[in-house]
């Protein structure tokens, strides 16, 4: 037994982990961010397959149930390329799986938008089982990091938009009410999203309003790390995304919710990699927002940006 698979088991007598000594080879891969499980993943090869082993804390034990369980055959049978579910065990304080351990090849930079956004829309396209009980916290994104987000543009902005946090909230509202809800993958990064249609990693899955993915793709692109993002950018965007979902909703609502989500993922990853005047790109689209709101559902007029 590794040294590793010692401290899993002094953690959690009761899993019933892969021991090193039962496959080919055991070895470390990548790192993660999450807060849901252990953060360290191991490839382990035997002769027959190559399986990737992920950890997950036992309190998340009902939402990867629901998703290996409910979500991830329909996601499969549908045409996602992901990987399937192998086996998993569960222990006292630990739920492990094992996935079918998939070849991936990164995703050009200058092409990333346009490939990780057609693996977006094939996700959003998924039929679900409409009895599928998804727990509270993957239908609502409020409950995520996502209200630290919003709270911290609300504040960035209000010295030029003083009404800025009811003008959020109408949004947000009107999305909820307007807006279909689709499966998101929620954190198509150049982490998870690869060549060939491939993706990993739906730790941050939920039934979402249809943007939610797509803005936050935005936000996440490396090409917009090192170049601004400009109006005319995002509207080219805009318009290519729209042509991936134009049978999911209507231009009129998209309209509402991409640069809803697009102003406060793109606020949050530009500002952790010290991005120009975050500001303009921020009170462009929230002004260009304000006034397809106002003209699409007659809402009062708000202070200038």
């Amino acid at each position: 037994m590794s040294l590793y698979e010692h401290m899993i088991h002094l953690y959690d007598k009761d899993i019933d982990l892969y021991s090193q000594k039962s496959c080919l080879t055991a070895k470390f891969t990548g790192t993660g961010y999450g807060g849901i499980n252990m953060n360290s993943y191991r490839i382990l090869e035997f002769k027959e397959n190559t399986l990737f082993e992920k950890i997950y804390f036992k309190s998340w034990v009902d939402d990867i149930i629901i998703f290996t369980k409910e979500v991830l055959p329909e996601v499969l049978t549908q045409g996602i390329n992901t990987p399937k579910l192998i086996e998993s065990k569960e222990g006292e304080n630990f739920f492990i799986t094992y996935f079918e351990y998939l070849e991936l090849e990164p995703l050009n930079h200058t092409n990333f938008l346009n490939e990780a956004t057609d693996i977006a829309a094939s996700i959003a396209n998924v039929k679900l089982d409409p009895a599928i009980e998804f727990p509270d916290g993957r239908l609502h994104y409020h409950k995520s990091s996502f209200k630290g987000k919003l709270d911290n543009l609300k504040k960035e902005l209000t010295p030029y938009m003083s009404d800025i946090s009811n003008f959020l909230n109408t949004v947000d509202d009107y999305i909820n009410k307007n807006v279909r809800k689709t499966l998101n993958h929620g954190d198509l990064s150049e982490r998870n999203a690869f060549k060939n249609g491939k993706v990993i990693d739906w730790d941050n899955f939920g039934l979402y309003p249809l943007g939610y993915d797509f803005g936050k793709t935005i936000g996440m692109s490396e090409i917009y790390k090192k170049n601004e993002l400009s109006l005319q950018d995002y509207l080219k965007i805009e318009d290519m995304i729209f042509k991936k979902v134009e049978n999911l909703l209507t231009r009129e609502l998209l309209e509402i919710s991409l640069p809803y989500f697009t102003v406060i993922f793109l606020r949050h990853y530009r500002v952790r990699s010290r991005y120009n005047d975050i500001n303009s790109i921020s009170r462009e689209l929230l002004e260009l927002l304000k006034n397809r709101l106002a003209k699409l559902s007659k809402v009062g007029s708000h202070d200038s940006l």
